[in-house]
Parts: C-alpha cells; sequence; structure tokens
C-alpha cells in the first residue's frame, strides 16, 4: 500500500472522531477504555499540526514563510516590469545589472525580490556603485509609481518572510504523536465494529482491513 500524506492521515483521524456518532462506534471504543479524555487527546494533536502561536502575524493571514511569499509574488507582478522597462529606455546598462539574476529563482520569488530591495536601496546612494546614474534611475523609478512608499510595502512583506515561520512545535513529532493516536482506536474500532456501512464510513474496507492504510 502507498503511503498515506499529512493530509490522507488527517482525514483518517477525522473519520474515526466523527464516526463516533454512531453508537456502535462509540461503544467498541468505550469498551477499550475511549474516554471523552482522548477525544480531547486527538483533537490536540490535530491542533499541534497546526499555528500555536499567532504572535507576529497580526496582519497576515494565512501564516507561514509560503503564504508570505504569496504576497510578495502580486507586488512583483506589476512592478518589476514597469521598472524594467523604464531603466531599458533611460539606463539600460542600470537594467542589466539590476535584474541580472541569471534565471535561476522564479521572476516572483523571496529571492528576487530581496535582490530588487537591496539593489533599489543602493540606486539612493550618490556615491555608491550605481553612481552617477543610480540617483536619477530611483527618481526614474519614482515617477512611474515605485515611491518610497510603494517600495516599503515589498521591504515589509521581506521583513515578516525573514521571520517566519513563526514559532508552531514540532510537526514531524506532532504528525508521529497523531498517527500513533490513530492506529491504536482505529485497530480497536476495526475489530469491534460489525456493520460494513459504518467500517467503509470510517474508511475500512471492511472487517479485514483498512482501505489505503499505510504508516
Amino acid at each position: 500500500m502507498p503511503r498515506l500524506t499529512l493530509l490522507g492521515k488527517v482525514d483518517r483521524v477525522m473519520r474515526l472522531l466523527l464516526g463516533l456518532r454512531h453508537p456502535g462506534v462509540a461503544s467498541a471504543l468505550a469498551s477499550a477504555g475511549f474516554t471523552a479524555a482522548e477525544i480531547d487527546e486527538g483533537y490536540a494533536l490535530l491542533r499541534a499540526l497546526t499555528v500555536a502561536d499567532m504572535k507576529g502575524a497580526a496582519d497576515l493571514e494565512p501564516t507561514g514563510a509560503s503564504a508570505v511569499e504569496e504576497r510578495i509574488a502580486p507586488w512583483m507582478r506589476p512592478w518589476i516590469p514597469v521598472a524594467r522597462a523604464a531603466l531599458r529606455r533611460r539606463h539600460p546598462k542600470l537594467e542589466s545589472a539590476i535584474f541580472a539574476h541569471k534565471g535561476q529563482s522564479p521572476p516572483g520569488s523571496y529571492s528576487v525580490a530581496t535582490t530588487f530591495i537591496t539593489r533599489w536601496t543602493e540606486l539612493g546612494d550618490p556615491k555608491g556603485r550605481w553612481a552617477p546614474d543610480g540617483v536619477a534611475a530611483r527618481k526614474l523609478l519614482a515617477a512611474r509609481g515605485l515611491t518610497r512608499e510603494v517600495v516599503d510595502e515589498l521591504r515589509r512583506l521581506i521583513e515578516v518572510r525573514k521571520a517566519a515561520p513563526w514559532p508552531r512545535g514540532n510537526f514531524a513529532k506532532a504528525e508521529e504523536e497523531l498517527w500513533a493516536w490513530y492506529l491504536d482506536w482505529s485497530t480497536v474500532a476495526r475489530a469491534g465494529v460489525r456493520d460494513r456501512r459504518v467500517l467503509r464510513e470510517l474508511g475500512f474496507a471492511g472487517e479485514g482491513g483498512e482501505e489505503g492504510a499505510a504508516e
């Protein structure tokens, strides 16, 4: 049997918990010592697989590094072509240097965004690496709409991304404990429930085995 994904395991756990609505399932588990505390443990283990601390994520949802990057890409999508077109016309050498990413990273990726912020900042230094044309190039980009306020929006997302993921606990350990909980009680349910319809609803093929079970 193929290994179950995390989502597959969560689906099995939820099937078992919701299966308690059937008297036969509840009775079979109760006879083996399944109590309200076991239900609470099951839900607690599910919760351990999600965000445990929302500090630092007040205005960004969903949380996590990948979610923040999903906010970066829409910023990059309209503004980078605008910047490239403006520089290509007035400062072609700067355009080639500033956007020389060699194709390793997707255009809207975090790494490209951080490179852009760094080089945009450097353009404003009259004695920096892009002098003497850098300051004029910054003014040109501002005229096209890439003002400091607009760029600061991207800078803010990058800073949040640097801090992600926020504290969440040990996901691998949580998954291991959740699956151990499930294997324990699903074995009891499979042995004690005789209604094949209910067994199928729980994700079992019948009395003999579990559909797609894998560790």
